[in-house]
């Protein structure tokens, strides 16, 4: 994750948006919630704000998830192809 941001994610069930949350936080970078459960959403997040700890492991986690210079790298071969 090119930010490393620790996440409360609220996918659109049985998508891709559902399996990128699920890879996230099986690695521990994000929590997921289900849209049937979108209000305990604000709760988690309250939950996070206070622990210092977990919101650094889960930071480390979301950063272990993409190589390093992922992002600038995608964007350099879309521009070459681009023509840009």
């Amino acid at each position: 994750m090119a930010t490393a941001t620790p996440s409360v994610l609220v996918p659109l069930a049985a998508t891709h948006q559902e399996d990128n949350a699920r890879q996230l936080a099986e690695a521990g970078g994000a929590l997921i919630v289900a849209q049937e459960e979108v209000d305990r959403a604000p709760v988690e997040v309250q939950q996070l704000l206070f622990d210092g700890r977990r919101l650094g492991e889960m930071s480390e986690a979301a950063a272990g998830i993409a190589p390093r210079g992922a992002a600038e790298r995608v964007a350099a071969v879309l521009k070459e192809a681009a023509g840009v």
